[in-house]
Order: structure tokens, then sequence, then C-alpha cells
């Protein structure tokens, strides 16, 4: 098991290095489970047209760290519905509303019927999400903290316990759900032999966990991140 990490500046080889190794290990074991993450259905496109270019890929699978979540998760036997934005939406209004009926709001009280307040709050609960913070960890930090950090820390607690009594999950919670997965099963991603990973420029605390995680079970993970060009 190895990881490898290429860090170069934009149109420097880097794709091409990706596609590169995939061919040497097909060509050395033809049947591997071979995986290319990507940032977008976009940049999948454009990935798996270079395979074919350079002189095909059959079974290499080309797609996006969600759905790299949901083959090992299904893998696992674990099956939990995502949320649609939609209905996202409105288990958070449901949150606030909740919380403003316990009397619990008092900085965002005059506010929690603007429609941009709901909004706001997604991303923040989407970014603390991506960032693996536990809502009981957030509420212990924000105790003494101001009102607002500490009405977001017990919206954001009121809105995980209400997906988690719906069996549900949010899209940040596959990041979540994935990485539990390779914690607690070693052999949860064995079966695959080579990862690589191409075309992001930064990773969520979320992603980095998970690759960390991923590199402990699956033979070879490639990634790479763009450098900064040479001023000379």
């Amino acid at each position: 098991m190895s990881v490898e990490l290429l860090i170069s500046p934009p149109a420097s080889g880097k794709t091409e290095k990706c596609i590169q190794r995939i061919q040497n290990l097909q060509s050395a074991q033809p049947l591997a489970k071979i995986w290319a993450v990507v940032p977008d259905s976009q940049k999948a496109a454009y990935f798996r047209r270079r395979l074919a270019d350079s002189g095909g890929g059959i079974g290499v699978r080309v797609a996006t760290f969600r759905q790299l979540y949901i083959e090992i998760l299904e893998g696992n036997g674990i099956f939990i519905p995502v949320i649609t934005p939609a209905l996202q939406h409105r288990l958070v209004q449901e949150t606030v509303d909740a919380a403003a009926a316990a009397s619990e709001l008092s900085h965002y009280d005059s506010i929690v019927r603007k429609p941009g307040f709901i909004l706001a709050l997604q991303d923040s609960f989407a970014e603390l999400r991506s960032s693996l913070v536990r809502p009981d960890r957030f509420l212990k930090y924000t105790h003494d903290a101001t009102p607002a950090r500490q009405e977001l820390a017990l919206l954001y607690a009121r809105f995980l316990t209400r997906l988690e009594d719906l069996n549900w999950i949010d899209q940040e919670g596959q990041s979540w759900l994935a990485v539990s997965t390779l914690e607690s099963n070693p052999n949860a991603a064995e079966e695959f032999r080579l990862v690589v990973v191409d075309g992001f420029t930064s990773f969520t605390g979320a992603r980095r966990k998970f690759l960390k995680l991923l590199s402990e079970q699956v033979g070879e993970v490639l990634i790479t991140l763009p450098g900064k060009m040479d001023s000379n």
C-alpha cells in the first residue's frame, strides 16, 4: 500500500501521469479495480476522453468523491437515503422554527423568517460538516462564545439530530459515513487496486481524512495538486 502526492504547475502533465499509471497497472493486472476521482461530471468526461485517446481504459471507473463514497458504503451493506436540496431546505427551516418555538433563539430571532437566513445556515452547516465538526464538540467549544456562535451550534446540533431521527443523511454526511466505515472496517476498500485523484486544488477536512484512511487499504493512491508556476 502506497500513496504518492504529485504537485506541479497547471498543464504540466499531472493528468497524463495518472493515465500512464492506470495503463501500466492494467497491462500488468487487466482485472484490477481502478478508480479515478475528479471534481465533477465535466472533468469526468474530459478524463475519460483522455483515457480513450491514450488507448482506452476499459473497466476504469471515473467519477466524483460522492460516487466513490456510495461505492464503498453499498459495498459494505450500508444504504442510507440522501436528502434532496429542497428537502434539506425544508428540514433546516423546521429546525429553526422548532428552536424559535422553544425560545432558544435571541440573536437570530428577528431574522428567522428572512429568505436568506435558511440559505446562509445551509452553507454554514455544509462547511461544518465538510470540516468534520462534531455537534457536541461545537456546542462545547461555543459555550462561552458570542450568542450568534452559540445559536449556530445549537441549530447545527438540532439539524443533525433531526437527520438521524429520520435515518437520512445530507451530501456532506456521506463523507462522514464513508470515513466511519473505513475506520471501523480495515478491509472496506481492500478490493481497490489503484485510486487516482486528479483535478482538485484543495481538499476539505473530511476528504483529507477519507483519503488518509483510503491510502491505508488501497494498493496505490496517486493524488495530484497544482503547484506554483516557475517564475524564471
